[in-house]
């Protein structure tokens, strides 16, 4: 398949065209639907789902991507670009891989290829069912004109290079009133929009471009190549200082920005801008930074801990980690949500909110004071630290509480914290706390927590149980698992709400919260459980059994036969090397087999399931799931929901289950089961075996000889290439052969069958079925009921089968025979033997020297063009040959009494009665026109041809020629 996307010139104040043109039949109709009013508005899941799915699907074909693992390599080929394009190919290239793990090489042989030599800016695709097999971006450099848009052009085309599809079904001329998918449909969701912030309506957002994919694209690329694990592992900072390379990371003004962050201790730095910034640390939260709004977003999975802010009146909003804010001056606003946080907020008059659990709220100088700390709870664990403001003001005292340095003064719905002094400073006022309460148990003048005893020593089949006070009491020496023993350990965090990163590995520390965990050298935890928080779990070599427990986990089994449970939350899962068994639990869950004989389970939620090497079992569970084999003999079962099951290389087995499913089968000889539903079944190379079951389903083979049964429902069936068994099943159906030898059964209800090319057999089994034998010498029998028969090409044997049918024999030499019932035959070109059956048929012989037998009843036959034999059989027929030298034949006494309209006497037509002879007294015809017992008898304007087969004067009335008068002579030159 070849798709295009010219992409749209900002010049224009309207779209240009942006059309896309397929070889595989995908529409090329793309007006727009006057959806203006009453647009949905869609989470980032939809969105991403439309990227990769439905906008191939509106257009007729299937979601594509390359054939490349979770950061495999995809080869680039910029020679064809100038200096310029090249650094800005490459800048795009880093963009995505920055949020899909992706790995671009450049080769001169490549599987994409960057070129500038035409007009506008497109991407084309060449695929081979659901794979990519290479793509072509060109972007004419006089687009370096554009400035910033022209690198959001590049990050765009390769969107659609890598596999991603507009955010609406458009492709051309658009607007947002009538062309628009979803109500959210702009740059702000995704780089793949036709629509900027402020074409839509409905988004509040500035106009920027765009320096990376957004939202919904680093989803949908996820969606396509798995989520990476090493994006930005380190402890990053974005914005000023950054330590990232790629463009964009020091979050400029004017550009929107979305961060994908895998791991590490992160900050978004801003410290140095003057803007009132609104940051929001939440992911999949949109923030305003530089001035702008809405041009700043933090992805699904990422977790950033820390942020600074500068001179503005800036709100900041802080997540469930522990996170570091610090606002630097102006008025600000912090809240700083779930976790262990601290909130410094810096000079000027703050509000402060600490949310819940035990937060610190910092003050370094004197100008920090003048806040307002509005959630301040001992309870919670809540503290204040001026241990850095005693510095700064050079306090040599031992206890600034007993000496008064620092003191509680009432006010009117709490009390100041205040700092002595000349004047004496007000620090913060404290909401709701009382001025009695005790100052020693708010401030802490040094952050110096006491130890933790040591974890108890170890013993076989060990449990190490941490809570929340490990972040409070950590310190070195209670921060390390040592165990030697053997045994089968658990590491239980499951009472854990900090966000826990923890590696059962010895070689690199996990954290809780903000803490870090050590596991010492000759250490084997083989089981870990997990919190309520978005945590991370890494395996090792050992059969470990990961539980992520609530939130949205992502678990690494590694080595080993792994068992990986996600639980509650939107959970991603990666089985490593090893059979592993994997569950997602409730809720959206992604899982990866990875190496291995791996089974996965996707439970409840619209799951991903991706089995990877080895021979992998897969269940979606409940909803709208997706599972996709890869190379070994896998099994997939989808379960409730509408599920989307893709098998790959090896022979694998679909069973779509219940709901509308979509199965694809891959290399190898693959079995797919429906289910009940209106199912879409789709083979490929190899003998696949497809059973559609209940619904009005619709079934394709691919390449080898395949067996489709469409089971109960009205059902579409079409072969390919191979010799294939089709089965409409009950209801009525449509069946297609296609290439090869095919047999084909309608089996009950009205169908229509087409044998297409091959020597096929078709059966149209019960009800009024419509079948066309095509090319090919094909065998067809339309069964009981009414049918319609086409032969068409080829020399094709025909059986009408019981019922009133018409029959066609066209091309080829045909044998038909109509079967019971008052039958309409047209035997067609070419020297066809037509037999009606039982009933009043009409037979025409057409073209060709054909033998008609009408056999019983009263027939109506023309024998057409041509030299043709017409028995008329049983009943009372009306025969006429038409034009060509036809013969007449009488088999029995039963078939006299019949009716020939032109039978033409001295042009060598002939009328052959010798078997009437039989039982006679005569032993030729001759003898018997010699003797006279043959003679014509007036008749209208022709005459009755009559026969005394004994003698006595018991004459039967052989036939009426019409044309033939009384007194004609009869001879051995016609009577024969």
């Amino acid at each position: 398949m070849c798709m295009q996307c010219i992409s749209l010139d900002p010049t224009n104040t309207v779209y240009d065209d942006h059309g896309v043109q397929s070889l595989d039949n995908v529409q090329t109709s793309y007006g727009g639907t006057g959806i203006a009013a009453g647009l949905p508005t869609y989470t980032i899941d939809q969105a991403a789902d439309y990227l990769t799915s439905g906008f191939w699907q509106d257009k007729g074909g299937a979601q594509r991507s390359f054939n490349v693992q979770t950061g495999g390599t995809i080869t680039v080929n910029i020679n064809g670009l100038d200096a310029l394009g090249k650094a800005t190919a490459l800048q795009a290239l880093e963009a995505w891989t920055a949020v899909s793990g992706l790995n671009f090489v450049q080769s001169s042989s490549a599987m994409m290829t960057f070129d500038d030599n035409q007009s506008g800016a497109y991407a084309s695709s060449m695929t081979s069912g659901n794979t990519i097999i290479s793509s072509d971006i060109n972007v004419d450099n006089a687009w370096q004109g554009y400035g910033d848009y022209y690198l959001q052009t590049y990050i765009h085309e390769i969107g659609h290079a890598l596999g991603l599809g507009h955010s609406g079904n458009y492709n051309g001329s658009a607007t947002f009133s009538y062309d628009a998918h979803f109500a959210n449909d702009s740059w702000q969701m995704t780089v793949m929009s036709y629509f900027d912030q402020n074409q839509n309506p409905n988004v509040n957002a500035s106009r920027v471009f765009l320096a990376t994919a957004q939202i919904a694209d680093i989803l949908a690329i996820q969606n396509l190549y798995g989520t990476p694990t090493n994006a930005q592992a380190g402890d990053t900072i974005y914005g000023d200082n950054t330590n990232l390379t790629q463009f964009g990371m020091d979050l400029p003004s004017g550009r929107g920005i979305a961060i994908f962050d895998s791991d590490g201790d992160d900050t978004i730095n801003l410290a140095s801008r003057s803007a009132n910034q609104r940051l929001d640390l939440n992911a999949e939260s949109f923030s305003d930074i530089n001035g702008y709004v809405g041009n700043l977003t933090i992805a699904r999975g990422t977790v950033i801990e820390n942020a600074k802010t500068g001179s503005g009146a800036d709100y900041i909003i802080g997540n469930d980690a522990a996170n570091d804010i610090h606002a630097g001056g102006g008025n600000d606003t912090i809240l700083g949500n779930g976790g262990h946080d601290r909130l410094t907020g810096g000079t000027g008059a703050d509000t402060l909110t600490g949310g819940s659990g035990g937060d610190i709220f910092a003050y370094e100088t004197t100008a920090d004071g003048g806040d307002t700390i509005t959630d301040f709870s001992l309870a919670e664990g809540d503290r204040i630290d001026i241990s850095q403001l005693l510095a700064a003001i050079g306090y040599a005292g031992t206890d600034p509480v007993a000496d008064g340095t620092v003191y509680l003064s009432a006010g009117t719905g709490g009390s100041w914290l205040m700092l002595a002094g000349a004047p004496d400073v007000q620090l913060a006022f404290l909401t709701g706390v009382a001025d009695t309460t005790s100052v020693s148990d708010i401030v802490d003048t040094t952050i110096t927590p006491p130890d933790e005893p040591t974890p108890p020593v170890a013993d076989i089949d060990t449990v190490y149980t941490l809570t929340n006070d490990f972040t409070v009491f950590w310190n070195e020496f209670n921060s390390r698992i040592s165990d030697s023993d053997g045994g089968i350990d658990t590491l239980d965090l499951s009472d854990v709400t900090y966000r826990c990163v923890i590696r059962l590995t010895v070689d690199k520390y996990g954290k809780i919260g903000t803490k870090k965990l050590f596991i010492d050298n000759g250490t084997v935890i083989e089981n870990l459980l997990l919190g309520s928080s978005n945590d991370i779990g890494y395996g090792n070599a050992a059969d470990n059994l990961i539980d992520g427990g609530d939130g949205s986990d992502r678990l690494y089994g590694e080595a080993g036969n792994d068992a990986l449970l996600g639980g509650d939350g939107n959970d991603r899962a990666y089985g490593g090397e090893g059979d592993d068994t994997l569950d997602g639990g409730l809720e959206n869950d992604r899982l990866y087999g990875e190496l291995g004989d791996d089974t996965l389970i996707g439970g409840g939620g619209k799951d991903y399931l991706y089995g990877g090497l080895g021979n992998d079992i897969m269940e979606g569970g409940t909803e709208d799931d997706k599972l996709y084999a890869d190379e070994g003999d896998d099994t997939l079962t989808g379960g409730e929901g509408n599920d989307y099951l893709k098998g790959e290389e090896g022979n694998d087995t679909l069973d779509g289950g219940l709901g509308h499913d979509k199965l694809y089968a891959g290399d190898g000889d693959d079995t797919l089961i429906g289910g009940e539903g209106n199912d879409y079944l789709r083979g490929d190379d190899g003998a696949d075996q497809m059973i559609a079951g209940d619904g009005n389903d619709r079934i394709y083979a691919g390449d080898g000889d395949d067996i489709l049964d469409g089971g109960e429902g009205e059902d579409y069936l079409r072969g390919d290439d191979g010799n294939d068994q089709l089965s409409g099943g009950a209801d009525d159906d449509r069946l297609y052969g296609n290439d090869g030898n095919d047999m084909i059964d309608g089996g009950d209800g009205d169908d229509r069958i087409s044998g297409d090319t091959g020597d096929d057999v078709i059966d149209g089994g019960a009800g009024e079925d419509r079948i066309y034998g095509k090319i090919g010498n094909d065998i067809m029998n339309g069964g009981a009921d009414d049918d319609y028969l086409k032969g068409d090409r080829g020399d094709d044997t025909i059986d009408g089968g019981s019922g009133d049918d018409t029959i066609y024999g066209d091309k080829g030499i045909d044998v038909i025979d109509g079967g019971d019932g008052n039958d309409r035959i047209k035997a067609g070109t070419d020297d066809d033997r037509v037999n009606g059956g039982a009933g009043d048929d009409s037979l025409f012989g057409d073209a060709g020297d054909d033998l008609i037998d009408g056999s019983a009843g009263d027939d109506e036959i023309n024998g057409g063009s041509g030299d043709d034999v017409i028995i008329g059989g049983n009943g009372r027929d009306f025969l006429r040959g038409s034009s060509g030298v036809d013969s007449f034949v009488f088999d029995s006494m039963a078939d006299v009494g019949d009716t020939i309209a032109d039978f033409a006497i001295g042009l060598g037509e002939t009328l052959n009665v010798s078997a009437l002879l039989e039982g006679s007294i005569y032993g030729s015809v001759a003898d018997a026109i010699t003797d006279g017992a043959f003679w014509l008898e007036e008749e209208g304007r022709g005459s009755t041809l009559r026969f005394d087969a004994d003698g006595g004067g018991n004459a039967v009335d052989i036939c009426i020629l019409t044309t033939v008068k009384d007194y004609t002579e009869i001879t051995e030159a016609w009577l024969i």
